[in-house]
């Protein structure tokens, strides 16, 4: 599962309105297949199995009726298993703004420290608190506040890798769980997630564009910190309120700033 999960998920009634035509196919099929095979068995038996051209066409049209029974029987099942994997992707999203959810990130995060200790591949992660959002919310309201917290959580996501994951922990706050990723490489990405909120501006619906927002962020690596998903969620809030601590728009390293 990666962080574009949500672009791709199909709404629960477009699934159901599929579903419900494969069913009604299918229902179809079956009771021309029932039809033609009650057909093909009375001729058969009037005919004492004798083979003229009638029985030969009916059992073209039974064979055809019989495998098209199997396609929608097969089409079903299909629909009934992404049905289920659909379910279990939205349960994973965050309604807002699309991204993973905390419940989505605590399960990534507990399998990637797994690898940690099984395989000794380095994990990050980095802790992002969007600076200054208050003043969105008081001055433009909840229903911009909202927009622009969409707008931010999809800067997030294509600033980031592929096989990364992103995820909203609570309000304002998001976290990137980035395996086989390195202290620097962590740190590589969080200077790219600066540079592009830098530039970020929101001015859909508004008068006054918003361009003031920044990120405090904070990065901290496994090794060296123990491979322990609470440890380095914990250590990462730590090192993302220092930032915040010194007035926002940086970046703290959590290895450097526990010395």
């Amino acid at each position: 599962m990666n962080r574009k999960l949500g672009r791709d998920t199909i709404s629960l009634k477009e699934h159901a309105e599929i579903y419900s035509l494969a069913r009604r196919n299918f229902l179809v099929s079956l009771f021309f297949t029932l039809i033609v095979i009650t057909y093909l068995s009375l001729h058969i038996i009037r005919r004492k199995m004798g083979i003229s051209t009638d029985f030969v066409i009916l059992s073209i049209l039974s064979f055809g009726a019989v495998v098209l029974t199997f396609i929608h029987l097969g089409t079903l099942r299909f629909l009934k298993f992404s049905a289920k994997k659909n379910l279990e992707e939205l349960a994973y999203l965050d309604k807002l703004t699309h991204v993973y959810n905390f419940l989505y990130l605590e399960r990534r995060l507990e399998k990637e420290v797994s690898r940690v200790e099984r395989f000794g591949m380095p994990l990050s992660l980095i802790y992002i608190d969007i600076d200054n959002f208050k003043k969105v919310n008081d001055n433009y309201g909840h229903h911009i506040g909202d927009k622009v917290l969409k707008a931010i959580a999809s800067l997030i996501g294509s600033s980031v890798r592929e096989n990364d994951s992103v995820g909203r922990l609570g309000g304002d706050e998001f976290l990137v769980i980035m395996p086989h990723t390195s202290t620097e490489g962590a740190l590589v990405t969080a200077e790219r997630l600066k540079r592009d909120m830098d530039e970020f501006s929101y001015d859909e619906g508004i008068h006054q564009p918003i361009d003031f927002l920044r990120l405090s962020m904070g990065v901290v690596s496994s090794p060296p910190l123990e491979p322990r998903g609470d440890l380095l969620l914990r250590a990462a809030d730590e090192a993302m309120y220092r930032a915040k601590k010194k007035k926002g728009n940086r970046i703290s390293l959590w290895k450097s700033d526990s010395k």
